[in-house]
């Protein structure tokens, strides 16, 4: 067996399922063995990550909440410590409105 794919480029025409357990993306006991080929796929609803995780919706809407709310915080010390401009600002408006 060859050395493990260092970057997306190597990896994304590679064996599935994967065999690099210790790859940070690879999700152990899923179909899909790849969370990159996953996020590749594009955009799903929270029905379809729910049962790809075997979750309920509902738990798939809080961890979407969290991260959002973390994303938005760390946006928000960015912005005051450094000045990203008006596009950031305008965004973070945005997402704090409930509009991503």
């Amino acid at each position: 067996m060859s050395a493990p794919p260092r970057t997306r480029g190597e990896c994304v025409d590679g064996p599935r399922p994967c065999p690099w357990r210790s790859c940070r993306y690879h999700l152990a006991s899923r179909a899909e063995s790849c969370a990159l080929d996953a996020a590749d796929r594009g955009a799903l609803s929270l029905e379809q990550v729910g049962s790809f995780f075997d979750l309920t919706r509902e738990r798939i809407r809080q961890i979407e909440a969290k991260a959002l709310a973390k994303v938005r915080v760390r946006l928000a010390v960015v912005a005051k410590s450094q000045d990203l401009g008006d596009a950031a600002a305008a965004w973070l408006r945005r997402v704090e409105a409930g509009d991503p």
